[in-house]
């Protein structure tokens, strides 16, 4: 038992420390999709879990005055309460979201992502570079360095404009693993993709923004 956990903090560790370097330079698209992303890329096995409303299940956000669903138009993942997510476990640094779909037609205010039906994830992003960042800014992404067990990480740095700013932002996503198309929602156009030898429950849309992402499996 020891031994386990000593592997486990090893990995963790270097997750910690892969994070921290592409931070520095999250323009570098080596450090994302297949070309030298790292990772714990040995525990590629994922058993389905049969538990609902866990990761990567349909959702929708209710809204409160505190914490809306919506800012200028624009789906906030943040909004809560959040409602199809009941089984999401909390992790260090991440709050639990329901990422859904936002226009191309709107990418000025924000990256455009497609989620027909919503996706429960856990996710932080971080936003600096202008006072619109406020709006987009939850969790702690220093901090969010770990997923539920039968869940990928997905970290992304880049740049955007947002209304004319340039902004950089930090991204890290908890996202239900796969093994094939059945273990995700393919009517919902969520379908099973790999990057770094993990394979996990995603639509390709959604690094068209972003750039390809570093991606650890737990």
């Amino acid at each position: 038992m020891n031994l386990i956990w000593l592997r486990r903090a090893s990995a963790i560790l270097a997750l910690s420390l892969a994070l921290a370097m592409t931070a520095c330079g999250g323009d570098d698209k080596d450090n994302g999709g297949g070309n030298g992303g790292g990772g714990n890329n040995n525990n590629n096995s994922f058993t389905p879990n049969s538990e609902e409303q866990w990761l990567g299940a349909a959702c929708a956000c209710d809204g409160s005055k505190e914490w809306p669903c919506d800012r200028v138009g624009i789906p906030v993942p943040s909004g809560s309460p959040v409602t199809g997510c009941d089984n999401v476990t909390d992790v260090p640094g991440a709050q639990r979201i329901c990422l859904r779909t936002i226009d191309e037609e709107v990418k000025i205010t924000a990256p455009p992502t497609l989620f027909p039906e919503g996706y429960c994830a856990l996710g932080a992003v971080e936003c600096t570079g202008s006072n619109l960042c406020k709006m987009a800014n939850y969790g702690n992404v220093d901090d969010f360095i770990s997923c539920p067990e039968g869940s990928a990480l997905l970290g992304t740095d880049f740049d955007y404009e947002l209304m004319g700013d340039p902004v950089q932002i930090r991204a890290r996503t908890c996202v239900k693993r796969c093994n094939t198309d059945a273990d995700c929602r393919p009517d919902d156009q969520i379908t099973c993709i790999e990057r770094n030898n993990v394979k996990f429950c995603y639509n390709e849309f959604n690094f068209k923004y972003t750039g390809e992402p570093m991606v650890f499996a737990f």
